[in-house]
């Protein structure tokens, strides 16, 4: 490419950061019929410092979910959760956590990593449901997580894979586009 359109393309994202939209998944889902399935989401966003500074496309790619916390009369709105294979536990930001039905394990505050920067919170744990993303209205069983209750809402909500990803199974093929949530069928047949 020649130099002068490198020149443009900088002088373009450093105005207006290059985001892909969250893409859908297939709805193909037959493999997994008894059990209750939540079809998730990708986030694509290339990375302009890599495209700037080397001309190289890097991808973030993030699993995204649509969940729902339980609160003391019901459910709150759907929220958009970022899905952290790697990460211990669930992070929650007070603004959510203060609305819904949680549990303390301890008032002592602590250091919580998240992506090698250090937030405040309690350890604790919530209540949520997984929404399907191309239909709302079919929603999992209700999952209680182990969470870090920020202190601010500095952070997204992250869930982690201690009790969300630990008793269902994640599947997830970037090149189909297919990513979803396969709860059990716990129900006697």
């Amino acid at each position: 490419m020649p130099a002068r359109i490198w020149t443009k393309l900088r002088e373009w994202l450093a105005k207006e950061p290059l985001r892909l939209p969250r893409d859908s998944v297939s709805t193909d889902l037959s493999r997994v019929s008894r059990d209750f399935v939540a079809r998730l989401t990708y986030d694509v966003q290339i990375d302009p410092d890599h495209l700037l500074e080397r001309n190289l496309v890097v991808r973030h790619i993030r699993i995204m979910a649509d969940v729902s916390f339980e609160t003391r009369s019901g459910w709150t709105e759907i929220e958009t959760a970022i899905i952290d294979t790697g990460g211990l536990i669930s992070i929650i930001p007070q603004r959510i956590w203060q609305e819904v039905r949680y549990r303390l394990y301890s008032d002592t505050e602590y250091d919580i990593l998240i992506g090698g920067q250090s937030a405040v919170g309690k350890f604790g744990q919530v209540v949520l449901r997984c929404h399907d993303a191309e239909n709302g209205e079919q929603i999992s069983p209700s999952q209680i997580i182990k969470a870090g209750l920020l202190s601010d809402d500095a952070h997204p909500i992250v869930l982690g894979f201690e009790d969300f990803l630990t008793d269902v199974t994640l599947y997830s093929n970037f090149p189909q586009r297919e990513v979803y949530l396969s709860f059990p069928n716990l129900s006697p047949e």
